[in-house]
Order: structure tokens, then C-alpha cells, then sequence
């Protein structure tokens, strides 16, 4: 039969919900972005300060007091830029954790509200056929004692 439409008292609420899973979606996509681009950081360093190392060993130019002077600061540089990246890279694998953390909370909110809206949209869909087996049983009895009205004398 045709009844009244099931409207979720809830949905704005869960309309909120649902823009902020999307938010967390997109700051969880953005710290992993983050994330992907300090690791390319990290190892860019880790090969520059590998090369120096093999540049230093394979060196033909004569050993100086200024030339290990210089290797050594160059070294250092680089071994300075690994550490500071990767303590950069830590930094950020943080923030990724906590945009997980945020969109599990987030989804578990949303998620919630969807069930309720489950549950009360199952017992509407059971009061509109309780409703409308009701005015059909109504309706054959009615057609019965007609019936039974006019089949008497």
C-alpha cells in the first residue's frame, strides 16, 4: 500500500558524519602523501651519503690534510640531512597514525548512525505491513458480511 515515505530523524546528523569520514579520508590520503615523499627524501639522502663514502674510496687524487678535511665535512652534511629527513620521516609516519586513528573514529560515529538508521527503517517497513495487513484483513471481513448479509433472507 501506499503509506508515508521513512524519513531518518537522524540524517543531518548523519550527513555531518559522513562529511567528516570524507575529511578524514582526505587528511589520511594527504599524510600518506606526506609520508611517500619523506621516504623518497630519506632515501635520496641515504644515497647521497653512500656515494660520498664510495667516492672517498675510490678516490685517485693523493690524500691531504684539506682534501679530508673537505670529504669529512662533506660527511657530515650528509649524515646531518639523513638524520634530520629521517626524523622528519618519523614525524610524519605520526601524523599518518593519528589521521588512521582519526578515521576509524570518525567511521565507527558514521557507522553507528547508519545502523540506527538500519534498525528504525526495518521497523517502519514493519508498521506499514502490519498497517497494511491489518486494513486488508479488514477489508475481507467487511466483504465476508456483505456476503453473508446478502445471502441471508
Amino acid at each position: 500500500m501506499a503509506g508515508k515515505k521513512f524519513r531518518f530523524s537522524l540524517s543531518s546528523v548523519l550527513q555531518v558524519r559522513t562529511h567528516e569520514t570524507e575529511r578524514a579520508k582526505k587528511a589520511l590520503a594527504a599524510a600518506i602523501a606526506r609520508r611517500v615523499a619523506q621516504e623518497k627524501k630519506v632515501d635520496d639522502a641515504m644515497q647521497a651519503l653512500d656515494t660520498l663514502h664510495r667516492d672517498a674510496a675510490r678516490s685517485d687524487r693523493p690524500v691531504t690534510a684539506s682534501t679530508l678535511r673537505q670529504t669529512d665535512g662533506l660527511r657530515l652534511d650528509a649524515q646531518r640531512r639523513l638524520k634530520t629527513e629521517q626524523q622528519r620521516l618519523k614525524h610524519c609516519l605520526r601524523e599518518e597514525q593519528q589521521a588512521r586513528r582519526e578515521l576509524v573514529d570518525r567511521r565507527s560515529a558514521e557507522e553507528a548512525l547508519e545502523t540506527l538508521r538500519d534498525i528504525e527503517k526495518h521497523r517502519f517497513v514493519q508498521a506499514e505491513n502490519y498497517a497494511d495487513n491489518k486494513l486488508l484483513e479488514e477489508q475481507a471481513l467487511d466483504a465476508f458480511r456483505r456476503k453473508n448479509a446478502s445471502d441471508t433472507p
